[in-house]
């Protein structure tokens, strides 16, 4: 079985004490690496999304507002605690573009899973 793994350090998008954090990642890759995991990780390299991409599922208007907001410096996106920093909107991009290549080799049989 061949798992493969898309990781893009975001260490821009952490606001002090909330769960959604770089620091998940950070602290997850030494345990897989400890464990003997990692060496068998199909690493793959992240890419950002086109606009084609976000637009498959998001709204031009939403995505703008979340760029909008990034650029302004960050803030709330929402009434509840979802948040962006100054660097939010192209760490999302890379978010998305990345999991998008993940699902392109699960469907084209190069990997079994991914993460």
């Amino acid at each position: 079985m061949t798992t493969s793994l898309v990781y893009a350090p975001a260490n821009a998008h952490t606001m002090h004490n909330h769960p959604e954090s770089h620091g998940r990642m950070e602290r997850l890759l030494p345990e897989l690496d400890r464990a003997g995991l990692l060496a068998d990780l199909h690493m793959i390299a992240p890419v950002a999304a086109t606009d084609e991409q976000l637009l498959r599922v998001h709204t031009a208007g939403l995505i703008d507002h979340i760029r909008q907001v990034s650029v302004r410096g960050g803030g709330l996106l929402d009434h509840g605690d979802t948040y962006a920093t100054p660097e939010s909107y192209e760490l999302a991009r890379v978010a998305v573009g990345s999991c998008c290549a993940a699902v392109d080799q699960l469907i084209n049989g190069q990997v079994n899973n991914g993460i």
